[in-house]
């Protein structure tokens, strides 16, 4: 059968087995925010190669025009609002069903936990063998570095999974409003680190961890629980968002960029600024200002197919996605350096020839995927049939 054959079955086959009730844009606002991220990181991660060896560079030091960039393609807000809206539905199926929290919680952190540990064992083996082969210090910090970056996200994500039952109490109790309070607690620690207010300790801004991407993730559960339905909701989130950014960044003296830059004495991210909120409600007025143009869109199988497999692995693509862009760039300078890969990203040559390499970046990664994915899948043995291609519920 021609390949174009099969995948118009495989399609057909995965709409058929999909819940008829299923909101499928859900899916799909959480299979953009993967590949935001992912291509994001990929665009951003430059890899250069030196005497002593790799070591990691930011094309935004050079490049500072491309900044706007960040804006779309860190979608992490979007997805814990996603994940905030999946857990939600998840817990009040669960307890409809009769389980625990404690075994509702088992198996959501089963489902994060074995793609780690795969990730661990992979890495652990490969790091010693790097030293043993004597190969630069720099270099085996740089690919171990980065090889176990996206753990922290794991880290954060199962925190909110643990704490799901209390936003959903306060959901329930003040609406979306219940949002504010970590809102607040970011504005806190932003004044303490940022302005040295109080004169408490700056260690105490890494607070915002959790509750920076809490705003997003209790929006999520608000939104489950049938809160942000109206046309007015969705556009007051984008209006405050755009006017918040643009006033941290002009008034405020904040960094522009979402992601971190070389050299930088501060990011956004590390820990989450007021940005990061402000992001998330600009693109989750967007997402769901466009929900039913998405929803057009995932009743063609095609289109369906793709997204809810991007969904059945984002574990495994999240975890694994900057080992696919090490293996490629370690892989081509044992022939030789190559610009928009080894070299250092100066100008526009430097970020052309990146995209260029993107799709080799994205042919590792599912290669990965194929050895890989079979532990993720097997955390989520305990799912129906029906829902076997698709984890945002």
């Amino acid at each position: 059968m021609p390949l174009h054959g099969r995948f118009a079955l495989m399609a057909r086959t995965i709409a058929a087995a999909t819940p008829p009730d299923r909101d499928r844009a859900v899916d799909a606002m959480r299979a953009i925010a993967i590949v935001g991220v992912l291509v994001g990181h990929w665009l951003v991660t430059s890899l250069v190669l030196e005497s002593d060896g790799l070591r990691v560079e930011s094309p935004l030091v050079t490049m500072s025009y491309l900044v706007p960039v960040t804006w779309v393609l860190q979608t992490l807000g979007l997805f814990f609002f996603v994940g905030g809206y999946a857990n939600s539905r998840s817990l009040r199926r669960s307890r409809r069903r009769g389980q625990s929290y404690d075994g509702w919680m088992r198996a959501r952190s089963t489902r994060l936990g074995k793609p780690v540990l795969v990730l661990l064992a992979a890495w652990i083996p490969v790091a010693v063998i790097l030293n043993g082969l004597a190969v630069p210090g720099q270099t085996v910090h740089t690919l171990v570095k980065l090889a176990v970056s996206p753990l922290w996200f794991i880290a954060v994500y199962l925190v909110l999974t643990a704490l799901t039952r209390y936003v959903l109490a306060g959901v329930e109790r003040w609406g979306a409003a219940a949002a504010l309070l970590p809102l607040l607690a970011v504005v806190l620690t932003d004044l303490i680190r940022i302005h040295g207010w109080l004169g408490v300790p700056e260690s105490i801004s890494w607070v915002s961890l959790v509750a920076g991407w809490l705003v997003p993730y209790q929006l999520g559960v608000a939104w489950e629980r049938g809160g942000l339905r109206s046309r007015s909701t969705t556009w007051s989130l984008i209006a405050l968002g755009a006017s918040g950014y643009a006033l941290l960044v002009i008034v405020g003296n904040y960094p522009a960029s979402m992601v971190g830059v070389t050299g930088a004495d501060r990011s956004n991210l590390a820990p989450p600024s007021l940005l990061v909120p402000a992001l998330a409600a600009i693109q989750i007025g967007v997402g769901l200002t466009v929900l039913d143009r998405l929803r057009q869109a995932m009743a063609r199988p095609a289109t369906w197919a793709i997204v809810a497999t991007l969904n059945r692995f984002a574990m495994t693509l999240f975890l694994w996605h900057l080992t696919a862009l090490m293996a490629v760039t370690v892989f081509v300078a044992s022939w030789r350096p190559l610009v928009g890969l080894h070299t250092y990203p100066e100008n526009l040559w430097w970020l052309a020839a990146r995209v260029g390499w993107l799709p080799a970046f994205a042919a590792v990664l599912a290669l990965l995927g194929r050895a890989f994915a079979r532990w993720e899948l097997s955390a989520r043995s305990d799912r129906p049939p029906a829902e076997a291609y698709a984890t945002a519920s």
